[in-house]
């Protein structure tokens, strides 16, 4: 995609410490991983909850995030319970991504890197895409939700799906 004079994403490479992550969230706060065949990471809560009720309607069972403290504890139950599966799908705010170097080794770790969708905001130079995320799926603010449910639904398989 075009490359332009567009802010970047300011990733560190900080090392990955999880414990640090646990008490920024109560005990109990954080969705089971086991349940989610996909995460939404969203840091506005109409969004967050517009996309989630768009994917659970179609029968995927989803778990939504709304800051990077919560994503990250989310990911880390993942990675140190070995009976959970890792989320196959993972919508973020790119907005999540500044300065969040622990969250990128932490999809890293878990294996999640090739299937996240990052939602740039409205405000992004359109056509445009981060450096970082070249070989990312990205969508654009606005956009029609059944883009976003396109994209998701093309990555998940029948084990991500809600039993009835």
């Amino acid at each position: 995609m075009p490359q332009s004079n567009a802010p970047e994403l300011k990733l560190t490479n900080a090392p990955l410490h999880s414990s640090s992550f646990r008490s920024s969230i109560p005990d109990g706060a954080v969705m089971d991983p086991s349940k989610a065949g996909a995460i939404v990471a969203i840091d506005a809560p109409e969004l967050l909850a517009e996309v989630t009720t768009a994917l659970e309607g179609l029968g995927l069972i989803v778990a939504g995030c709304s800051s990077k403290e919560e994503l990250a504890v989310f990911m880390v139950a993942s990675i140190e319970r070995p009976e959970v599966q890792v989320p196959e799908v993972v919508v973020l705010d790119a907005c999540l991504l500044c300065d969040a170097g622990e969250l990128v080794e932490l999809f890293r770790r878990a294996g999640c890197l090739d299937d996240i969708i990052v939602i740039l905001p409205e405000s992004w130079p359109r056509g445009v895409t981060p450096a970082q995320l070249e070989d990312t799926e990205v969508l654009q603010a606005p956009f029609p939700m059944s883009v976003l449910v396109e994209e998701v639904a093309r990555r998940m398989t029948p084990a991500s799906v809600r039993h009835f």
